[in-house]
């Protein structure tokens, strides 16, 4: 049997509230993508990632098992452990349909990405003792967005870069795992510089 890897949970692609609940932006913040990105929640399906059966089998010959497995297969697919990536890091995921993320691949900020992290801190032991996800949700959410528009220099609804973020999945969470990363991107598409007091030059245009 093979044991699960560690991972985190990821809020992304206009940092869309769980489906059936309502996104958690101040009120006074009147988006239009966050009633989009409910509707595009709830049609979107959940995966992990997987093994190639293959590289699973022909790993399994030198005695490697479970996370040892998927560390080796992301290292020849050039991928880095998603527990690696520090504030100011460009990474792609590879698809807004994955709904635990391993590992990432990280080009340089002046290389085409999807993401960069600007803002990583810990959850607050004395408000989540135990593992809350809808908890965790709302503080993710909230915590990213106050750090959000300071990081791209606009106002939310004036801009087309948007937040997401990654959060500790049940696994990580057992593990020790605390650490909400806040993540800008452009809801245009990828984009191939840093994003710090970049909003101006990314207007929304609705």
């Amino acid at each position: 049997m093979i044991a699960k890897c560690p991972a985190r949970r990821k809020q992304s692609r206009a940092s869309c509230a769980p489906a059936g609940n309502a996104a958690r932006l101040p009120e006074n913040i009147q988006d239009p993508r966050r009633l989009a990105c409910a509707r595009q929640q709830e049609a979107q399906a959940v995966t992990r990632r997987t093994l190639p059966v293959l590289a699973l089998s022909s790993l399994a010959v030198l005695g490697l098992t479970g996370c040892s497995i998927a560390a080796m297969t992301d290292l020849f697919q050039g991928k880095e452990d998603v527990f690696s990536i520090a504030v100011g890091d460009c990474f792609n995921d590879d698809t807004a349909a994955v709904e635990q993320v391993e590992s990432v691949v990280m080009p340089k900020c002046t290389e085409p990405h999807d993401n960069e992290a600007y803002h990583l801190y810990d959850l607050a032991s004395s408000t989540f003792p135990s593992y809350d996800e809808d908890a965790i949700l709302e503080e993710a959410e909230m915590g990213c967005f106050t750090e959000f528009e300071g990081f791209v220099g606009s106002a939310i609804d004036e801009t087309s870069l948007y937040f997401g973020y990654y959060y500790p999945s049940p696994e990580s969470w057992d593990e020790g795992d605390r650490q909400v990363l806040c993540l800008a991107y452009d809801t245009n598409g990828p984009i191939s510089e840093p994003l710090r007091g970049k909003g101006p030059t990314y207007p929304y245009s609705g």
